[in-house]
């Protein structure tokens, strides 16, 4: 919104395009957005990351048949 907003006078509230609160967008707000960046992310934001169990009992099972195959080669068995 900071720089959609570049050099523009907004009403007040706006916090997403003028962070600084001055009712104008320009260096201020840039140097606002700057000094907050890599902060950290919103808890909601957060959670979105989080796998669901059903691709971690995919990833296990994948991973059991991957070594089972390794065992029967090792052991003289299938040759694929």
């Amino acid at each position: 919104h900071v720089l959609r907003s570049w050099n523009q006078t907004v009403p007040p509230g706006e916090v997403d395009a003028d962070p600084s609160g001055d009712g104008y967008v320009g260096i201020a707000d840039l140097n606002v957005v700057l000094g907050n960046w890599n902060a950290g992310t919103p808890p909601g934001e957060v959670l979105a990351n989080i796998p669901e169990p059903m691709s971690l009992l995919l990833l296990a099972v994948c991973g059991a048949s991957v070594v089972g195959r390794s065992r029967v080669r090792r052991l003289g068995g299938d040759e694929r």
